[in-house]
Parts: structure tokens; sequence; C-alpha cells
């Protein structure tokens, strides 16, 4: 793993410490990306604004994103961040097992509307890129524009961060013990 620049540049260590305050742990990626203080502060602005506009999502879809993106890409950093706590979102331990095994369509639990977003966020992170125009036109036709952009930001950001982590060698910081996952919402 790359180490932090030494020390934090002032105008970042605020920033770093809200961060790490609102994640609850040290976060190694915002203290590795101190290094080069622009690609900080713009990282920490997209992270920001995308998050912001997620909010307009309902948790649950928010959370599906996440946990899709994180596990489309296999990044053990994201997996371990973006599946914590996925009951306080309200998805069950199965329905997780079932994104883990890329079979979505075998939970009941899953609609529809969320079978189509799970393809779509896959398919945002997949490489190469390739997604049917049809499945465009079917996301806007379910979500509105508005939904879709706030969608595919997310999966962007998760896809963002899942390669910049991995390229930077940061293993998993600690969130997420084992697959056993905390209670199954109600």
């Amino acid at each position: 793993m790359i180490s932090p620049r030494k020390p934090i540049p002032l105008l970042l260590r605020p920033l770093i410490a809200l961060s790490e305050k609102i994640a609850g742990k040290r976060l190694d990626p915002a203290r590795i990306l101190s290094r080069t203080p622009r690609i900080a502060l713009v990282s920490g602005l997209v992270e920001t604004g995308i998050e912001r506009a997620a909010r307009r999502l309902d948790k649950r879809t928010a959370a599906l994103v996440r946990i899709q993106a994180s596990l489309s890409v296999n990044c053990p950093f994201c997996i371990d961040m973006n599946l914590a706590d996925p009951a306080a979102a309200g998805v069950s331990r199965t329905e997780v097992e079932a994104l883990r095994l890329s079979q979505p369509e075998t939970q009941e639990s899953f609609g529809e509307q969320e079978l189509l977003l799970l393809r779509y966020v896959a398919a945002l992170s997949e490489t190469p890129l390739d997604i049917a125009p049809e499945l465009v036109i079917d996301m806007e036709k379910t979500w509105g524009a508005d939904g879709i952009v706030r969608i595919a930001a997310l999966a962007a950001k998760v896809n963002y961060w899942a390669r910049l982590i991995q390229g930077l060698g940061i293993p998993p910081g600690g969130y997420l013990t084992s697959w056993e996952l905390p209670g199954d919402p109600e």
C-alpha cells in the first residue's frame, strides 16, 4: 500500500477528520490522496456531491446500487465498506448473498424495478463497458431522468473509488469482518 503523506497538508486535515468521523474509521484512501491535494479535494467534492444527490433515492435503492457496484468490480475495500450494515437500509442477508452469487433473480424479494436497477448497475460496472440502449430506456421509464442520473452517478462513484483504491493497493478498512452479516431487516 502507498503510504500517506506526512504531514497531511493543513487544508486537508479538517476534511479528512470530518470524513473519518462520518465513516467511523480511519480512511486510508483519503490519507493517501493527501499526497496530491488537488486530487484529494476533487475526489472529496465528487464524493460529497454524489452522496448529496443520492439522498434523493430511498436508502434501500442507494444501498443496492453501492452493493451491486462493489460486488461487480470485486473491490475488497468497497465490499467491506458497503456491506458493513445492509440491514440498516433494508437489504437482507439472503439478498446480499444472491447478489454476491450474481443471482438476484432467485430472490422473490427483488421486484422487477429492483432487478432492472441491479442489471443496470452491473452493466455500468463491467469491463468492457457495453450498455444496451434498451436498458437505458427502461431505466429512464422506470426511474425517471433525474433518478437514472443519480443512480448512474452513484454507481460510477463506487467504480471510481474501486479502481483508485485497488490501484493504490489499499486493503479493506475493517468495516465488515466476515460474510456473516448483521441481522436481517424484518
